[in-house]
């Protein structure tokens, strides 16, 4: 990759076409690895417009979808939702498999932030497209989807002859990361479906992504089955280092109370009984001078007090004795 980026570098005025694709590669390892997500969107336009001055379609579409992927990853409506509608203004018959990754990210955005009788009508059609146009490690994304929105729609039956259909592909390819976004999806399925198999499912599926270091799936994913993943593990014991970074990497939030253990990494932890500590990512929290007093203060008597809230006066008249009131 280094070399690539050294050549499109090198020839960067008379093949801007290697460059884009150079940005294009370098942005999608990003979102694989969830490496300065932050940064993608601004880099993503300046290649669309790099693309535009250069007339390629072609490299224009794949800049689409890769920011239409990127806002989803990041949990960002406004640019998921930018980047399909350049998508489906860059639709032609000619390129007939983007009418397949149009349907697939629009399924996706509707599992997200949608309807879920959208998301399954969508995921059909991406589905139906990318087994007709051959593409079969798109279809096999697409075929995942699917399975989960059928699952989503009360489908039970016709989901799981997808995700199997899905897990024989997988094994045929020797692809991991496609072994470890099925297993995750078919332990879902079996605890949803109260099958003892859904912590096997589970294990296997976390054991190949801690093996690979895989920290994201391939052109998917969904926060529910991510925070079940990672409750679903840490209270049986499952991967949990390599679970913990992935709760702080995609941002899980916490189910409710009862679904998690001790082992959830919350970045911030507050421990009452037995003395009062605040813990940062599972350490102390030190002060590099005098420590806060008076906003610890305030911190411990907030706690103390909840769920209610006492009024302003009874605060300062607790914390500043002294202090007159106007």
């Amino acid at each position: 990759l280094k070399e690539f980026k050294q050549v499109a570098n090198d020839h960067a005025d008379r093949l801007p076409s290697l460059t884009l694709h150079w940005k294009w590669l370098e942005l999608g390892i990003r979102t694989a690895t969830l490496d300065r997500l932050d940064h993608a969107p601004r880099e993503i336009q300046k290649a669309l417009e790099n693309a535009d001055r250069s007339g390629l379609y072609f490299t224009a579409q794949t800049l689409v979808f890769l920011k239409a992927s990127v806002g989803m990853t990041k949990g960002d409506r406004r640019l998921a939702e930018a980047g399909i509608d350049q998508l489906a203004s860059l639709l032609d018959e000619s390129h007939y498999h983007g009418h397949s990754v149009y349907h697939h990210f629009s399924g996706w955005f509707q599992l997200l932030w949608g309807d879920n009788r959208k998301a399954l009508a969508h995921a059909r059609k991406a589905t139906e497209i990318a087994d007709e146009t051959g593409h079969r490690l798109a279809a096999l994304v697409c075929r995942i989807q699917l399975a989960f929105c059928l699952f989503e729609n009360d489908h039970k039956k016709e989901a799981g002859r997808e995700i199997s259909h899905a897990w024989n592909w997988s094994r045929k390819t020797g692809s991991d990361i496609f072994c470890f976004m099925v297993l995750l999806v078919k332990a879902y399925f079996a605890d949803r479906s109260q099958s003892s198999a859904a912590l096997r499912y589970l294990r296997e599926g976390l054991t190949i992504g801690r093996r690979n270091h895989f920290v994201n799936m391939v052109w998917w994913g969904l926060p529910r089955l991510w925070q079940w993943t990672a409750a679903t593990a840490l209270q049986a014991d499952i991967e949990t280092d390599y679970v913990k970074e992935l709760i702080l990497l995609h941002r899980i939030a916490a189910p409710a109370p009862s679904c998690v253990n001790d082992q959830w990494p919350w970045p911030f932890r507050v421990r009452t009984l037995g003395g009062f500590r605040i813990e940062r990512q599972g350490q102390a929290l030190a002060f590099s001078g005098k420590a806060p007093q008076k906003p610890l203060a305030l911190f411990k008597h907030i706690i103390a007090c909840a769920p209610n809230a006492d009024p302003v006066e009874t605060v300062i008249d607790d914390l500043w004795p002294r202090a007159g009131r106007e």
